[in-house]
């Protein structure tokens, strides 16, 4: 069975016979470690559409693509990731 948002994202949805990579998106202030992570969900076969430091970047990036999962650091640099 199908959720609403599997139905509306283009990208998971029915329309285009689903199969497709799940889109992450990263938000880590420590720039290894986001890399690190990068790499390693790519390497399972995800796709990263983007990397935040800060909360207003993470926004920013979220509203421009609507990954399938984000990935948040609990502890930005000056925010809460909560």
């Amino acid at each position: 069975m199908m959720t609403t948002r599997e139905a509306a994202n283009p990208r998971t949805g029915a329309a285009n016979g689903g199969g497709t990579k799940p889109t992450v998106l990263i938000v880590e202030d420590d720039m290894l470690v986001g890399m690190g992570l990068k790499a390693n969900l790519e390497r399972l076969g995800h796709r990263v559409v983007g990397q935040a430091s800060t909360a207003s970047e993470a926004m920013a990036l979220y509203q421009q693509h609507v990954p399938d999962v984000v990935l948040l650091d609990i502890r930005l640099n000056g925010d809460d990731g909560i």
